[in-house]
């Protein structure tokens, strides 16, 4: 039992050292022999990087010591930038032996066991070989021994492995993997790019990014790939791109960037960035394969020399991969066949879509085909350009096809049926000046084939204008009648007289003509008639001042006076832009000197307006001629006939009553009719003055002006105002303040007192200026009349004193006295005993 046990410790022994360690040199050591070190695990070893975290670190060791250990533990010190799983830079584990799937921890004389450490590698280790010290504790049993011996132990951080590439080949395809030709003009494409890993280990994921420039769209794309082994080949794809039409064929050199991502055991992660240089080819568009099925006129038969517009119907059907639409196509035409714009090259669009073996008509056109040609068959060129779609990516697709061309073999007669003159669509007259006015002739095919597409060219006289024409759209068969008109302006320059119009006829003939033009000619005769032969009258039937129910008297002096003008037109016609002007004489001033009437007067109507007028105060009271200039224009026919006539009306002035001046002066004095004496000051002399105009006045300003003895009292005591309004015979008082001086004597003088006024007579009214002489007193001032003197309780006799004496005195002409003083003089032997004197 014993001899199995060992030959089974034997052979794990043996086993583990030929698997793992055969390659590993061994170092010896005293009583225990470093063996080897181990990232991850013996069956599955890993490398470790800067950064690798909760790493597994698997140290072997032999036991040399000649005894059983019954237990080894091992702490290993770490050195710089190396940590336990805790972050320590020391780490402690239990010695153990596997055995299959199991372990034990007696280790035996001569056994190689193990110990396992949780590490975690800091960013910034440098890569290399590291060697530390582990420190084994061990104890045994036969007999109970401890001991402890220090062992050097080694083990590397590896570098993170760097990366090349090699591009193998580029391809498009659709964006479901259709492979296709990239060419210019494809839209939504994948471009996919074949690379080799030539790098020194498998690569986590690789994130591109591919700079197209300015010949793709977008201008940078991205792709991403993982999981890419050592030497194996990986396909970056780069979706939606689109080759711009710009972009022609050739080999287009690209830079790839490649950001490579490695993630480690551990999880360290290394990304490292490499550019290269990839090529990208663009070719030439793929055929749609088209097949040309039919080929015809549009809606005719034939196409006849000469013929315009015309379409030609192109029938095709796909035979190709795509499904087609948004076609190009570009037909060169044989000589002699132009398009719109004489060019031999035309241009056609169709968004028909159009799957496998479907059926689409292109219609190419317009095409003009010259007078020149011959009939006979053409061949022109065709290049069709399309977008062909299949999955959500779409290519620009092109094919050349020859297209047959027909040209079929024509002779033409009309006749002028009728003329008149229409306005309104009535029957009317042409006169100089007519607008819009429509010439209708009537015309008849007397040729073999029906006539389609009309058009009708007139060579009009001098002064004739075309506004416009009416001609017979629809098809006029073999001798039928059609109508054309033309709308004219014919200018009031244009004598009345009879006038020749060629007109020029152009047409296709249809249906079957394909639109070939046939020109002809007729002369058409006219008549413009004389405009003296119509008029309408417009009398003048009522003049008068005033308004209606508001009739006034005009005076000399009246402002804004209006004068009603009424007219009645008495013509066949209604009138139109009625006006009248007035031409006064020298006595009046024109406020509104034009008026207008109703914009129509209809024949039999009356129409009202009004002038206003200045009548000027020097104008003479009597009847005047006035003149009424009037303009108006009657319409007939298109035309605008304007007539002027002259009208001479008889207005009268009438004199007033009252004359000026108007403002009266009915009294004048001082205040209170007080007497004002020498040397009176603050003296109010009174004007009273009466409206006597026959209009109220207002702003009234009196300035008065007395001779020299007299002055001013106060601000502005000569002068007077009153805002009125006064209206006629009504009064007002005028006051001014005059101080009277000292050495002036008594008596009458004249003063000058000049009334400015607003007259109220109507507009803007009239200012009115007036000067008056009053009369100014000035009293004669008497003193107070002596009446006696007395006495008074006794007469006294010499040597008498205290006497009282009692003058009497009588005021006879002063108003009113205040502060009276008398001064007595006594005779010699009196004396006054207040004073002493």
């Amino acid at each position: 039992m014993r001899l199995k046990k060992t030959l089974s410790t034997l052979i794990i022994i043996i086993l583990l050292q030929t698997l793992i360690f055969n390659l590993v040199p061994v170092r010896a050591q005293d009583n225990f022999t470093f063996v080897n070190s181990v990232w991850g695990s013996p069956s599955s070893p890993q490398k470790v990087y800067p950064g690798s975290s909760d790493v597994n670190l698997i140290l072997f060791f032999r036991n040399d010591l000649g005894q059983d250990l019954a237990s080894v533990y091992i702490t290993l010190y770490l050195p710089d930038g190396i940590e336990s799983y805790d972050g320590k830079n020391n780490i402690t584990s239990r010695a153990f032996v596997q055995e299959d799937n199991s372990i034990r921890y007696r280790i035996g004389s001569g056994e190689i066991f193990q110990a396992n450490f949780i590490l975690n590698i800091l960013d910034d280790v440098e890569p290399k070989e590291y060697n530390c010290t582990a420190l084994l504790e061990y104890s045994y049993i036969n007999p109970y021994t401890v001991g402890k011996e220090n062992v050097t132990v080694w083990f590397t951080i590896s570098s993170f492995p760097t990366y090349s590439f090699n591009f193998i080949e580029s391809y498009w395809t659709t964006s479901t993997g259709y492979r296709v030709n990239g060419s210019s003009g494809a839209r939504n494409l994948n471009l996919n790019l074949v690379l080799k890993n030539l790098g020194e280990d498998s690569i986590t994921s690789v994130s591109a990014k591919l700079y197209f420039g300015n010949n793709f769209y977008p201008q940078t794309s991205t792709s991403n790939v993982n999981n890419v082994g050592k030497n194996e080949l990986f396909t970056l794809t780069f979706s939606q791109i689109s080759i711009p039409i710009t972009t022609g064929p050739g080999k287009y050199v690209l830079n790839l960037e490649l950001n490579c991502t490695f993630r480690g055991y551990g999880n360290a992660v290394s990304i490292q960035s490499y550019t290269m240089q990839v090529t990208v080819d663009v070719v030439t568009p793929s055929s749609p394969n088209f097949r040309l099925v039919k080929v015809s006129w549009r809606n005719y038969e034939k196409a006849y020399p000469g013929a315009r517009a015309i379409f030609l119907d192109a029938t095709v059907q796909n035979f190709g991969e795509y499904v087609i639409s948004e076609s190009y196509i570009r037909l060169y035409l044989p000589k002699g066949f132009t398009d719109t714009f004489g060019k031999n090259i035309i241009n056609t669009t169709s968004s028909t879509t159009i799957g496998y073996g479907e059926f689409a008509t292109y219609s190419i056109g317009p095409i003009y085909v010259g007078s020149n040609v011959a009939p006979g068959i053409y061949y022109g060129n065709a290049t069709v350009k399309c977008v062909g779609s299949r999955d959500s990516s779409q290519l620009l697709l092109q094919q050349n096809v020859t297209i047959p061309i027909i040209v079929s073999r024509y002779t033409p007669n009309i006749d002028v049926s009728s003329i008149e003159w229409l306005y309104g669509g009535q029957p009317a007259v042409a006169l100089p000046g007519s607008q819009n006015i429509q010439l209708s002739i009537t015309l008849v095919n007397r040729g073999e084939e029906s006539l389609s597409g009309l058009s009708a060219s007139p060579t009009l006289p001098s002064g004739f204008k075309l506004l416009g024409e009416n001609v017979f759209s629809g098809a006029v068969p073999s001798g039928a009648s059609f109508t054309i008109s033309f709308y004219l302006n014919i200018s009031q320059e244009v004598k009345p007289d009879n006038y020749i119009i060629p007109v020029a006829l152009t047409f296709n003939l249809n249906p079957t003509s394909s639109n070939t033009i046939v020109s002809s000619g007729i002369m058409v005769p006219v008549w413009v008639d004389d405009p003296k032969n119509f008029d309408s009258e417009v009398k003048l039937v009522n003049v008068f001042w005033g308004t209606y129910g508001n009739p006034i008297t005009v005076y000399p002096g009246s402002k804004f006076a209006p004068l009603t003008v009424e007219v009645a037109n008495v013509g066949l016609y209604t009138v139109h832009g009625l006006h009248l002007k007035i031409y006064t004489p020298d006595s009046f001033e024109i406020i509104v000197g034009q008026v207008d009437f109703s914009a129509s007067l209809p024949a039999g109507g009356f129409s009202t307006s009004t002038f206003y007028l200045n009548v000027k105060f020097d104008a003479s009271p009597k009847k005047y001629n006035i003149t009424l200039q009037e303009h108006y224009f009657i319409s007939l026919y298109g035309a605008q006939i304007s007539r002027t006539k002259n009208l001479t009306v008889e207005v009268t002035v009438f004199e007033h009553t009252v004359k000026q001046p108007y403002v009266k002066i009915i009294s004048c004095g001082w205040g209170n009719g007080y007497p004002v004496y020498p040397g009176t000051e603050n003296a109010t002399f009174n004007v009273i003055i009466s409206n006597q105009a026959p209009y109220s006045i207002s702003g009234i300003y009196a300035t008065l002006k007395p001779p020299k003895v007299f002055s001013e009292s106060g601000f502005e005591g000569l002068k007077a105002y009153v805002s009125g309004p006064l209206a006629p015979w009504q009064t007002t008082t005028l006051s001014f303040k005059l101080n009277v001086g000292s050495n002036t004597l008594p008596k009458d003088y004249s003063a000058n007192l000049t009334i400015e006024y607003t007259l109220l007579s109507g507009g803007n009214n009239v200012r009115v200026k007036e000067e008056s002489i009053l009369q100014i007193k000035v009293n004669v001032l008497n003193p107070p009349e002596h009446v006696y003197s007395s006495w008074i309780r006794y007469s006294p006799g010499p040597g008498n004193k205290g006497a009282l004496l009692l003058l009497v005195f009588r005021n006879s002409e002063v108003p009113l006295m205040r502060g009276a003083y008398v001064a007595v003089t006594l005779p010699k032997g009196f004396k006054s005993t207040v004073t002493g004197s």
